[in-house]
């Protein structure tokens, strides 16, 4: 290292008068003063460069040391280091990426497959549409038939009812007793007209009429069987003395037990 005595000082150039100037002390005085002022400058670059040079040295040689560290701990590093399990790493990581690989080709193949198979679904939801579309059709086109048909037999079973009840007077079983409440009932009133008349009160089915034989009356639309009555018989010619134990003035109820029924001809039986 170098001292500030050792410093030469020898910068300035000599003072060379010239020869048309007077050579007068005054400018003599600003050239020295310039040339200290150079000098003190040099020499205080001069110091620090050598400050610069020290500094430089010490990060050096702490670079060498810590460059010689690294190389060592990385040789230890080197020594202990098995280079098999690296491989296999590697063969391993490369066998994980051949597998994803396969993955994404069958993923990518089965995302085309879905998106056929949705275009087929697609089609088939139009198909199923349009032959939904048309089953309403039928099924409207259906309802409406049956409701024509249920008007009409609705309008034909009105007609048909009007039309019974208009005449329902002239097809009747054929009995002694009216359906009409204001007829009055030929002869005497007995207990089994009177059942008679009850009865006849009730609906009941329409039945063919059955023929008479005989000299029978029939009237209204009672139930069961048609009933016989007599009329009033004529005097006759001959003298009472004939049937003296016989009225011929009261009629009587002639009973067709052949053509009765079991509870037809229990109410009959209690009459006589």
């Amino acid at each position: 290292m170098h001292s500030d005595e050792d410093i030469s000082t020898d910068v300035s150039s000599p003072v060379r008068e010239n020869p048309g100037s007077s050579g007068s002390e005054d400018d003599d005085i600003c050239i020295n003063e310039a040339d200290k002022q150079i000098l003190e400058w040099a020499s205080k670059l001069e110091i620090e460069s050598i400050q610069v040079r020290e500094k430089s040295t010490k990060l050096i040689n702490l670079i060498d040391e810590r460059v010689n560290e690294m190389h060592s701990i990385f040789n230890e590093k080197l020594s202990t280091l098995k280079f098999d399990n690296v491989i296999q790493l590697l063969q391993d990581n490369n066998a994980h990426v051949c597998k994803w690989t396969e993955l994404q080709k069958k993923n990518d193949f089965n995302l085309e497959k879905l998106n056929f198979t949705m275009n087929d679904f697609y089609l088939l939801l139009l198909s199923l549409s349009k032959e939904v579309h048309s089953i309403n059709e039928q099924i409207a086109g259906i309802k409406e038939a049956n409701v024509k048909k249920s008007t009409g037999s609705k309008e034909m079973k009105s007609t048909c009812h009007c039309s019974c009840h208009h005449h329902k007077d002239t097809y009747l079983d054929g009995t002694t007793i009216s359906n009409s409440e204001g007829e009055e009932i030929e002869g005497p009133i007995t207990r089994s007209k009177s059942v008679m008349i009850k009865k006849s009160s009730k609906p009941m089915a329409h039945k063919k009429p059955k023929p008479v034989t005989g000299k029978w009356k029939t009237r209204g639309t009672g139930r069961g069987r048609p009933r016989q009555t007599a009329t009033r018989p004529q005097r006759s010619k001959k003298k009472d003395s004939d049937s003296p134990t016989r009225n011929t003035n009261v009629a009587r109820t002639i009973i067709p037990w052949e053509e009765l029924d079991d509870t037809l001809s229990n109410v009959y039986s209690s009459e006589l």
